[in-house]
């Protein structure tokens, strides 16, 4: 951690006495190998440039700027970067909700949406999966029969509240809410029959035991 911070310290320092872009320095200061001297920064940069790297730049979560002001700038700003470096072999993908991205949504993209999770099928194969593999991390002594009942019995309370709550059914089908669901079920046995319960359980989850 103190050695990221440092290498990010330098590459501030290099962008501010404008020895790197601001698009460059976001570039390298994504690599945690970096020994990110003005120096180094710099052949980065040009190797950047040349397109010898051919990077795949991924920005994740343009919902989470709070601020439609502040969203819609980022979102110019993210097309400049683009129309800067694409041109030399990057590529590039931003990821958002949906809610979040209609009001600032960036030119120039294809866009794809992840599809819900189909309630029938891909919902009981993923908590088959997970619930699985959570029971042989947290009995790394149990037998297979042993991880098998136990994984059999979460996924049972987990697909009865599914099945009595329509609330809670709505949440099941998005792969990180149905994981979530999981964490409130282990840490309180039962999943809360009421969908704002339920949030209430998972923030208590996610802050004690992700």
């Amino acid at each position: 951690m103190a050695r990221q911070q440092a290498t990010r310290t330098r590459i501030n320092t290099a962008m501010a006495e404008g020895q790197v872009s601001l698009a460059t320095g976001w570039a390298c200061s994504r690599r945690a190998d970096l020994d990110a001297t003005p120096g180094t920064v710099g052949r980065r940069a040009a190797r950047l440039k040349g397109g010898s790297w051919n990077c795949l730049v991924v920005l994740d979560g343009m919902d989470e700027i709070p601020s439609g002001d502040d969203r819609r700038d980022v979102a110019a700003r993210v097309r400049s970067f683009v129309d800067r470096w694409a041109g030399v072999g990057n590529r590039f993908v931003v990821t958002s909700r949906v809610a979040g991205y209609r009001a600032a949504p960036i030119t120039g993209f294809a866009h794809y949406q992840i599809h819900d999770m189909d309630p029938e099928t891909q919902v009981p194969a993923f908590l088959h999966r997970y619930c699985t593999a959570l029971e042989r991390l947290e009995r790394p002594d149990a037998t297979p029969d042993t991880v098998k009942v136990h994984a059999r019995a979460r996924v049972a309370v987990i697909t009865d509240a599914i099945a009595a709550t329509p609330g809670i059914a709505r949440l099941a089908v998005n792969p990180l809410l149905l994981t979530i669901l999981v964490l409130v079920q282990r840490n309180n046995t039962q999943i809360p029959d009421q969908r704002a319960k339920a949030y209430d359980a998972a923030v208590a989850a996610l802050g004690e035991g992700w």
